[in-house]
């Protein structure tokens, strides 16, 4: 009963072990670790000809010129208002500030 409970354990990390060794050269295609040589597809394989460097190419020495993205008639200063740009700036006066104040001090000692 505990040989056949082991065995079942042992199996189970073998298993775990190979899958462990086999997703990360599974990851890597799909994120386009391509050679330079080498064209990413549309769905991140790794390969030359029509299918991997036509349409949808996502990088290396593609037959089709990238599509530019769509901006969909927005502009910039119609996400980013005012309000939110000097929300973003204001710690960094804050951080100005307190590091002038201790320079000061730093120079009168």
């Amino acid at each position: 009963m505990i040989a056949l409970s082991m065995r079942k354990n042992l199996l189970t990390l073998l298993l775990i072990g190979i899958l462990v060794g086999a997703v990360p050269g599974y990851v890597k295609a799909q994120n386009c670790g391509c050679a330079t040589n080498l064209c990413c597809s549309q769905f991140g394989y790794c390969g030359i000809g029509d299918a991997y460097c036509g349409q949808g190419c996502k990088g290396g020495p593609c037959n089709s010129s990238p599509s530019t993205p769509s901006t969909n008639d927005v502009s910039v200063s119609d996400i980013v208002t005012d309000n939110f740009f000097n929300a973003i700036l204001r710690p960094v006066e804050i951080v100005r500030e307190r590091t002038s104040t201790q320079e000061q001090h730093f120079l009168m000692l």
